[in-house]
């Protein structure tokens, strides 16, 4: 009984060898990422040891944190500059101090439709207005319109970034003007800890989207590709503004040509989601309505929602913004109703 427990050892092994040698001969990705990913396994057939990376923490802010003791202009955040070889040989990345003109569009080109990584700028409107509605559960329970912003911002962190973990975020504050409040991270919980203490109980009047598109060019680089037509970018960036006043107008006052230079950029994207008062002659939610679809008059490849005090609509449409910009429709064609079956019209 000996000898065939043996021979069957001997094809098992040999089986092994075959497939090893013809993974290794393919050069498959998967190896690759085995390698990379579960480098114990590879290190116990050759009995070294494999030392383990080290991840450095970024550092949290205070649990609470007010709008007045918000980081200051001159405090900047050093945007990070890549350092990949693999995306330097495929792109052409811009080095921090030159300027945005260096690759310009005069014409829409459609980039690739890949699931790439995206660097998400949120933007989220602070402005308390003292004559505001609130939302309102089926329950009857209120809640404030800052807290369900903070409460979907939650939400649309935590689920991108289980869709995929390279996904990046930064935080940015509408005041007055635009802040700066956190650089880019891929870890949610960084973001989630800074919109948890965040509370702010004053009015603005007025607000220059110029600022908003003035920090977005000094803390991020575009991808300069190539072929931007053929192949695919390392990364997309896309600004979502989450605004929240009913009586204020937005506009952009200065540096217009940086704007739609930003714009007409086949990795830019600028998605908006406005959430309002129920519309009156007291307010100006036209208006403002109005002067944000003016955000996406170049290529419109924007997505631009509207939202009452609605807690499951403000739910739908941040879900609708999970999309990657580069896979999904134009929103004119994702508005549609699902009409019922001719049989059930006819039994009507």
């Amino acid at each position: 009984m000996a000898a065939p427990v043996e021979k069957h050892k001997i094809q098992v092994e040999d089986r092994t060898k075959v497939f090893n040698e013809a993974e290794t001969a393919s050069g498959s990705n998967s190896s690759i990422i085995d390698k990379q990913v579960c480098p114990d396994a590879n290190s116990s057939k050759n009995g070294k040891e494999v030392s383990k990376p080290n991840y450095k923490e970024t550092p949290v802010g205070d649990q609470e944190t007010n709008i007045s003791s918000i980081l200051q202009p001159e405090q900047s955040i050093v945007p990070e500059v890549l350092e990949s070889d693999l995306l330097r040989r495929h792109s052409r990345v811009k080095p921090p101090g030159e300027a945005l003109a260096s690759q310009t569009f005069d014409e829409h080109i459609i980039p690739p439709r890949v699931n790439c990584v995206e660097k998400i700028v949120l933007c989220v409107d602070t402005s308390v207005e003292s004559s505001r509605e609130q939302f309102r559960a089926r329950d009857g329970s209120k809640y404030e319109p800052l807290d369900m912003l903070k409460r979907v911002v939650e939400k649309f962190v935590k689920l991108k970034s289980s869709m995929c973990s390279k996904h990046e975020f930064a935080l940015l504050l509408l005041a007055d003007c635009a802040l700066w409040m956190h650089g880019f991270t891929s870890d949610p919980g960084e973001i989630t800890c800074i919109l948890d203490g965040l509370h702010s109980e004053e009015e603005f009047d007025s607000l220059d989207l110029s600022s908003v598109f003035e920090l977005v060019n000094n803390y991020v680089q575009l991808p300069q590709v190539e072929y931007p037509s053929v192949m695919p970018p390392p990364y997309v960036v896309r600004l979502v503004v989450l605004y929240n006043r009913s009586r204020c107008v937005p506009s952009i006052q200065r540096n217009r040509d940086m704007v739609e230079m930003l714009q007409r950029s086949p990795y830019f994207f600028t998605d908006v989601l406005y959430v309002h008062d129920s519309p009156s002659a007291s307010n100006k939610c036209e208006e403002i309505f109005d002067a944000l679809c003016g955000l996406d008059d170049t290529f419109e490849t924007s997505y631009i929602f509207e939202v009452g005090r609605n807690i499951t609509k403000l739910h739908d449409s941040m879900a609708k913004l999970l999309a990657h910009p580069l896979q999904r429709p134009h929103q004119d064609l994702c508005n549609y109703a699902l009409q019922p079956p001719p049989e059930a019209l006819e039994a009507q």
